[in-house]
């Protein structure tokens, strides 16, 4: 009967690590927290985080989280959805997709203190308008600021090495109209790729490719 008992509990233990592996994989970018995105502990366990608990009240079905129910719920009550701090705020991702955006941008899903870059970006500035692009010779960075904010642009190559500095400066609104002549800091072209065109609001980032032929 104790070999029974003990053979029951070892195949419980290890159904239930099982499906929280699993279910990692039912939500958008789950792997970057892995099972702390619903458990206190990295580690899994019954103590539940504020998402946890609200994929097991609102969000279970035949034992599989269904995202659909819960992308635009907000778990720790910070503002923003869980969709958006997925990266999937229109709920589009099915499982089985390709994860959306970068895994980087992820934020804690359970921790109201923690939240999403992109869309505290968004608050500041609006989506800028780049073209040319690609450009053989001028190419127009436009965009609106909304809320007062220290802007630094930067034109740098794929390998993270500054180009040209566009603007440092603080706008309290009003629209933003930068240049960039394809030339590096020192009025030398720049050889034909790509280059990406970085907006920084006070450490949030936002990131344009642009390529010059």
């Amino acid at each position: 009967m104790k070999f029974f008992l003990l053979t029951v509990v070892v195949f419980l233990i290890a159904f239930n690590l099982k499906s929280k592996d699993f279910r990692v994989t039912q939500i958008p970018n789950g792997v970057k927290y892995g099972c702390q995105n619903c458990h206190a502990s990295p580690y899994g366990g019954d103590m539940l985080t504020a998402f946890g608990a609200q994929v097991l009240s609102k969000g279970m079905s035949g034992g599989n989280v269904v995202w659909a129910n819960l992308y635009n719920l907000d778990a720790d009550e910070d503002g923003f959805t869980n969709g958006e701090e997925l990266l999937d705020p229109d709920g589009m991702w099915r499982i089985g997709d390709a994860n959306p955006g970068q895994l980087s941008d992820v934020t804690e899903i359970w921790n109201k203190e923690s939240f999403p870059l992109s869309v505290i970006w968004s608050y500041f500035i609006s989506e800028p308008n780049v073209s040319p692009n690609p450009s053989v010779s001028n190419v127009n960075i436009n965009f609106d600021i909304k809320v007062g904010t220290y802007i630094s642009t930067n034109v740098v190559d794929m390998n993270g090495n500054v180009v040209k500095n566009l603007d440092d400066n603080f706008y309290s609104d009003g629209n933003v109209k930068l240049s960039w002549n394809g030339k590096n800091e020192y009025g030398m072209p720049v050889p034909k790729g790509a280059y990406l065109v970085n907006i920084n609001t006070g450490g949030h980032i936002k990131t344009v490719k642009v390529i010059k032929n």
